[in-house]
């Protein structure tokens, strides 16, 4: 959602602009915390699923004053593009996690 970006050109989160997601980054946001083993830190329970979701889809239900966008309550991000999202935070395949 920047302004020079196509106004029907789909919408991304900057995940990387804010939070650590891989081991092989050498430079990273750090105005979140680190994604980097997200997994190993967070398991892969449905209760740790649900509170993911959750955030992403509307991190202010947690802290009012948090700096991470309302990704889905604002409709920054799709429904499907969360589930992108959360792919690449839970699958033990993905950069995050290895």
């Amino acid at each position: 959602m920047q302004y020079s970006d196509p106004p029907d050109a789909p919408h991304g989160g900057s995940c990387y602009s804010r939070h650590r997601l891989s081991g092989a980054e050498i430079a990273y946001g750090m105005i979140g915390p680190s994604l980097y083993h997200y997994l190993e830190r967070n398991g892969h329970s449905q209760d740790s699923i649900r509170r993911t979701w959750a955030r992403i889809w509307n991190a202010h239900a947690f802290d009012a004053c948090s700096m991470m966008p309302r990704f889905g309550a604002a409709a920054i991000l799709t429904p499907e593009q969360i589930r992108d999202v959360m792919a690449s935070l839970f699958d033990p395949q993905s950069p995050v996690n290895r």
